[in-house]
């Protein structure tokens, strides 16, 4: 653990899915799954950040975060963009609550709403310095318009790039039989030659 103790991170840009890469390195199993890509599933958006971790690298790999269809991550700029379908308008969550909320300066909004914040239109999109404005107070696309158009570019690109795996529960009988014999609880139903084989059953799919 001594490692640990004096690391300091000059860029921290990480994602909850680069644990995977790093445990696998730990492991000493590969990370990429063949399978998979055989399967035409997308890379895994996970990157190897132990050397971050343990104080032998500073600077992240990872220089961007695709949070969603709608907010982006690069460096020190985070760009929001459109908004989704339910809202259809200005973010109405536009604000930061104290240590304790609600309380008497929450206040009332134009709506009638108990709260104090108000709306932000990000429909063509609002760029935040998250280094320099980590609560995000100050909307800077004006003052950074080249920034926000290569970030509204970069964020087209990367929402092409999305995998949707479809509905939840897809319409396959093969799907549902499986969710049966696990009594009630959806699961894997799709089985490889090797899946098969370590199972005992035929190929299903």
């Amino acid at each position: 653990m001594d490692a640990f103790r004096s690391v300091q991170i000059a860029t921290p840009v990480q994602t909850c899915c680069c644990l995977y890469s790093v445990m696998c390195h730990l492991a000493g199993v590969p990370a990429a799954d063949p399978s998979a890509a055989a399967a035409g599933l997308p890379v895994l958006d996970s990157l190897n950040v132990w050397e971050l971790v343990i104080g032998e690298n500073k600077t992240s790999p990872r220089t961007r975060i695709h949070i969603s269809p709608f907010t982006l991550i690069e460096g020190r700029f985070k760009l929001l963009a459109g908004q989704p379908t339910f809202l259809g308008g200005p973010t109405d969550f536009n604000g930061w609550a104290g240590p304790t909320y609600p309380n008497a300066s929450s206040g009332v909004d134009g709506k009638g709403n108990g709260r104090s914040w108000g709306e932000q239109d990000c429909r063509s999109g609002c760029l935040y310095d998250i280094i320099a404005d980590p609560t995000e107070h100050h909307e800077i696309s004006a003052e950074h318009p080249e920034v926000l158009q290569r970030l509204l570019a970069v964020l087209a690109a990367e929402n092409a790039s999305i995998y949707d795996p479809g509905p939840p529960i897809p319409d396959d009988p093969r799907c549902c039989s499986q969710a049966a014999a696990n009594g009630g609880f959806v699961g894997p139903w799709l089985r490889t030659d090797d899946d098969a084989a370590l199972l005992g059953v035929g190929v299903s799919g």
